[in-house]
């Protein structure tokens, strides 16, 4: 009972830690630690039973040692701060919000941080959060191209540190038919596509805006007036 405590505590912190780094794009740190230290679990069992004759208690100590090396190799990543300078994120006419979306700082419609590629997403909901606040993204520091958001009183990127995000909002008095961005010519991420398969464009069509915002810059403007079709990427019903 006492491996099975030892082990559970350090287990659930590798876990926590080596979900951490997947989730921030530290995922080749996370395959070499996990194809180096998988293969030497069976192997010290084998060697302790097979040539020392250990027994059942030996593979508990393989097993905890196993997963407290896995713990230790995962909390000194994270709190070794490289997965910060991840460039990570390459989001390409697969993401669209419409629900609040709420934190404390670096908050963004589409995502909170952006340090690589986002193209043609959008967001149509709440966003909600105390400093650096965008309808797109919280905080950019690479590249955002063709992506819009409702305008409740709050721009498409909250903090600019590098890259040249490019938002279009939409609130009173704009339209997608009067200010989307689009050349026509069919290679640009604002077109729309003709094709069906996305091959002509990231766009299903530019819907079409009918409602206002109410009180604008408040946090719970809400879209009063008639029913809105937002522009859809081409995938959408």
């Amino acid at each position: 009972m006492r491996f099975i405590a030892v082990y559970l505590l350090f287990d659930c912190l590798s876990i926590v830690f080596s979900s951490a780094l997947r989730g921030a794009g530290d995922t080749v740190y996370v395959m070499y630690v996990v194809l180096i230290c998988a293969p030497l679990l069976p192997l010290f069992c084998y060697v302790g039973i097979r040539y020392y004759d250990l027994g059942v208690i030996w593979c508990w100590v393989v097993l905890t040692a196993s997963v407290f090396a896995y713990c230790g190799c995962f909390t000194a990543r994270f709190f070794g701060g490289q997965w910060e300078r991840m460039r990570v994120t390459t989001l390409a006419g697969i993401s669209s919000n419409m629900a609040t979306v709420s934190g404390t700082d670096f908050v963004g419609g589409v995502c909170g941080a952006n340090l690589g590629t986002i193209t043609a997403c959008y967001n149509t909901g709440t966003v909600e959060g105390g400093s650096f606040v965008g309808g797109v993204c919280g905080w950019n520091d690479d590249t955002i191209t063709a992506c819009y958001f409702l305008d409740r009183g709050i721009g498409g990127v909250g903090l600019i540190s590098g890259g040249t995000p490019q938002t279009t909002p939409f609130g009173d008095g704009s339209t997608p038919g009067t200010g989307w961005p689009a050349d026509g010519a069919g290679a640009d991420p604002w077109d729309v596509d003709t094709s069906g398969d996305g091959s002509g464009g990231y766009w299903k069509d530019l819907g079409e805006w009918n409602g206002d915002l109410g009180a604008i810059g408040t946090s719970t403007a809400g879209i009063t007036g008639g029913a809105s079709t937002f522009p859809k990427l081409w995938w959408e019903q």
